[in-house]
């Protein structure tokens, strides 16, 4: 396998299904003399690609900074993402002896003292009133639930304006969507200027958008394009898209993703925060 050597690939995504995705990478092989045959490309995988991967592991198994690695044969990886189920409300109903005491909670929740002006705590707490509405909806309390749902749009309103104390911008170096003092200041917004933890913010804002869209077809028309615009800045699968780069976060590879931005780390690459990830996909 010595002359067969990994130069680039593509991964493609195939999206027609309602329930999952078929994913492939095609390994290119660099051209040399000796290398006849691209199928006997040689490269290892770790213990969970060996779970999906269409390809058998050999008897090459070695140690890595990361984890056991194990030998696989062949230029092109096919594997299987199965969709999971979500849905906007809990999976078991709640007891009902529990509802007086969640009622109560929520109105104290819902005495709205203002959001942070950064994009990661206010991500947190725009994320926050948009379960209480979820909760205030599965308890069959609408009158909680439009309360929530008034916070929501008038906090998204000077982000989506513009007119705040921090900005969402478009960046033309590295196509992305960073928030303005970010940029001014590496050290502001958790490094967010800086292309840190962008799957975190943008995570809990687009899970606060999605709820008041679902109930608000006006706003969601109104700015649909804005938050698309921060799951593009995250997570734009087509290549053909010109203005946001492909899969920012995402290491299909690792299997997972990285929060680290354009920043040194001693230690090199990190996720940090594996629920903030979880959250946001």
């Amino acid at each position: 396998y010595q002359r067969r050597v990994h130069g680039g690939g593509q991964l493609s995504i195939d999206l027609s299904s309602d329930d999952s995705a078929q994913l492939s990478a095609n390994f290119a092989v660099m051209e040399n003399a000796a290398c006849t045959d691209k199928t006997q490309l040689l490269l290892t995988v770790y213990p969970h690609m060996l779970d999906v991967v269409n390809l058998k592991g050999n008897s090459l198994v070695y140690d890595s900074l990361t984890g056991p690695m194990t030998g696989v044969v062949g230029n092109v990886w096919s594997w299987t993402e199965v969709f999971v189920n979500v849905s906007w409300y809990a999976s078991k109903p709640i007891d009902p002896s529990r509802i007086a005491d969640i009622t109560a909670q929520l109105k104290e929740d819902l005495k709205f003292t203002g959001m942070a002006p950064d994009t990661y705590d206010f991500g947190k707490g725009i994320c926050r009133i948009a379960r209480l509405a979820l909760i205030a909806e599965e308890i069959n309390r609408p009158d909680l639930a439009e309360v929530a749902y008034g916070i929501l749009e008038v906090s998204f309103q000077p982000w989506i304006q513009g007119t705040g104390t921090d900005a969402i911008m478009y960046d033309t170096t590295w196509f992305g969507t960073p928030p303005r003092v970010g940029l001014q200041d590496k050290s502001q917004d958790f490094g967010a200027g800086y292309y840190n933890d962008h799957h975190f913010h943008f995570g809990y804002w687009l899970y606060a958008a999605a709820v008041l869209a679902k109930g608000n077809a006006t706003w969601a028309a109104a700015n649909r394009e804005k938050f698309t615009s921060l799951a593009r800045d995250i997570a734009n699968p087509s290549t053909n898209d010109p203005y946001f780069t492909v899969f920012r976060h995402t290491d299909f590879f690792a299997g997972h993703s990285w929060a680290s931005g354009l920043f040194p780390f001693t230690d090199g690459r990190n996720q940090e925060s594996s629920s903030e990830c979880l959250n946001a996909w």
